[in-house]
């Protein structure tokens, strides 16, 4: 069995802080949540706090490029399976799940709000969405036997609704369990419907 590399404690420790930035965020919300908050959450001085993190659109930037990050490994492990299609579909609902049990829902809500107020993290968020858009993409591709030009052209469509549809299983708030549950498997129902319609298409070799 290969052991995997530990990770640098620098990059432990950028982990530990943004997991405490995220959880503040997730529970007061961006205008609720002061700096002095953050920087406490952090366990840093104000003084030094600023000097990583200048605002709080800058620490949403850090949370979405570390999410990038984690997304980018999912899917180049869905790329190398055996069979990307069925890896991706097991994926999705996971990572539906995984979400929705922890603060990751209440986060995302409160993202995309910033993101309409402020034009760099709407931006960077956008730039997110593409890159998810290019790795569905390509596992489309795989699945169909096309181009990726061909590919992007023909289920780009497709590929932002299961972006749309995945963002909104995340972020259902918890009016109930049952009403929770059985909405986020319609949601699910819907997605995989659309790579139903991905996977029906004729091979192309």
């Amino acid at each position: 069995m290969q052991l995997t590399a530990p990770r640098p404690a620098a990059e432990l420790r950028s982990l530990e802080i943004l997991g405490s930035l995220r959880a503040i965020f997730a529970e007061k919300g961006f205008d609720g949540a002061s700096m002095q908050d953050l920087a406490r959450a952090a366990g840093m001085s104000a003084g030094n706090f600023y000097r990583y993190f200048p605002s709080k659109a800058a620490i949403i930037q850090e949370l979405i490029c570390a999410d990038m990050r984690y997304m980018g490994q999912d899917f180049e492990s869905t790329l190398q399976s055996s069979t990307p299609m069925a890896d991706l579909r097991a994926r999705l609902r996971a990572k539906i799940t995984d979400h929705q049990c922890g603060m990751d829902g209440t986060l995302w809500a409160e993202i995309h709000a910033v993101a309409l107020r402020k034009p760099e993290v709407g931006a960077i968020l956008q730039d997110m969405e593409d890159q998810v858009t290019a790795y569905l993409v390509q596992v489309f591709a795989i699945q169909t036997g096309m181009p990726p030009e061909q590919a992007h052209a023909a289920f780009a469509p497709q590929a932002a609704l299961i972006i749309t549809l995945f963002r909104a299983a995340v972020m259902i708030g918890s009016t109930g369990t049952t009403v929770k549950a059985d909405l986020t498997e319609q949601i699910i129902g819907l997605i995989e419907k659309t790579l139903d319609e991905v996977s029906l298409q004729p091979r192309k070799d």
